[in-house]
């Protein structure tokens, strides 16, 4: 994904954040909260759904990384033999 993409991807992500995080302290309803902020409960649940999502991608990249670490160095100390 180039830059620019990836800088909007990140900006709607804080957006609808945002937007469950504030949904959440209303206290309202899932209907009652799309209602009063003029979007389909449908939309709610998509957004709700794309940053879950997010998250998951999230934390798989995190969970690789220590192994490619490793492996790299294991790489890099075989190089040196």
């Amino acid at each position: 994904m180039n830059g620019i993409m990836e800088i909007r991807r990140q900006v709607r992500l804080s957006q609808w954040s945002a937007m469950v995080r504030e949904r959440e302290e209303s206290g309202l309803s899932v209907q009652a909260y799309c209602e009063q902020a003029g979007i389909a409960a449908k939309t709610y649940y998509y957004r709700l759904r794309r940053l879950r999502e997010a998250a998951v991608e999230q934390a798989r990249s995190e969970a690789s990384q220590p192994e490619l670490v490793q492996w790299r160095a294991w790489r890099q100390s075989r190089k040196r033999l």
